[in-house]
């Protein structure tokens, strides 16, 4: 039987997702209670966990059984992909297969274990809650950084580095997803200011602030998306591991 836990649960669930690389997202979630949990069993002897983040319902978080999984999934609606470890993506993909079509996409995770060697350039700087303006008139690309409700955590909690062009933010590299260990970087650069090394520019400064705090940079992104894992490998990251996206639409 499928149960929701409680968020004052919540805590109790962190043993199961070691802080690492991998699991940047899912421990920031439990610790901020932004999502839902559901899971087959109790929490002393779950078997299995699905996450449901507020910000992207429709994009699980997926582990344990592939079994006890689908029966958890048979039980959510209006949900598109589900993350898991590779080696239960496709017995879970198979089940899954059974009433929807199904597509499988590798999700690279890559880290930054030395200094940083790359210059930000003179116009990159650190954004503080006083540029919030910024955000909220940014090209639509940038606001996938955050909604605005999410604007100020990410100015006030976590770390932002931006550059701005004619009083308008062109580039942005930003860090909440924050643990004791790690920092998941995003980047993202508005379409009328790309192949300028902007991108390149902001996540040098961001990553030069977050190993002064003695945090390791987290690059995650899906196998699909060259550009991004170009300006990754520039900037010295190199891949630790791979999880599978199972990405799904309705037959017929």
């Amino acid at each position: 039987m499928t149960l929701q836990v409680p968020l004052g649960q919540y805590p109790s669930l962190l043993p199961f997702f070691p802080d690492s690389p991998e699991n940047v997202h899912v421990r920031y979630f439990l610790t901020k209670k932004l999502c839902e949990v559901y899971l087959t069993g109790n929490i002393s002897n779950s078997q299995a966990i699905v996450i449901r983040p507020n910000p992207t319902p429709s994009e699980l978080f997926g582990y344990q059984n592939p079994s006890a999984l689908f029966e958890i999934l048979q039980s959510l609606e209006n949900w598109q992909s589900i993350l898991v470890d590779n080696n239960i993506s496709e017995k879970l993909g198979r089940l899954i297969s059974q009433t929807k079509n199904i597509k499988y996409e590798k999700e690279i995770y890559l880290v930054l274990g030395q200094p940083i060697n790359t210059l930000p350039t003179n116009n990159t700087r650190l954004l503080a809650i006083d540029d919030m303006s910024l955000l909220q008139r940014a090209h639509k690309w940038l606001q996938a950084a955050g909604s605005t409700s999410s604007y100020q955590e990410m100015l006030s909690d976590g770390i932002a580095a931006g550059i701005i062009i004619d009083n308008r933010l062109a580039s942005i590299a930003y860090a909440t997803h924050i643990t004791e260990k790690f920092a998941d970087v995003g980047v993202f650069t508005s379409p009328d200011h790309r192949n300028k090394g902007y991108s390149t520019s902001v996540a040098a400064l961001l990553i030069k602030e977050l190993q002064a705090k003695n945090l390791t940079p987290v690059w995650s992104t899906d196998e699909n998306n060259p550009a991004s894992l170009k300006v990754a490998q520039k900037l010295g990251f190199t891949q630790k591991c791979t999880k599978t996206y199972i990405n799904l639409a309705l037959k017929g």
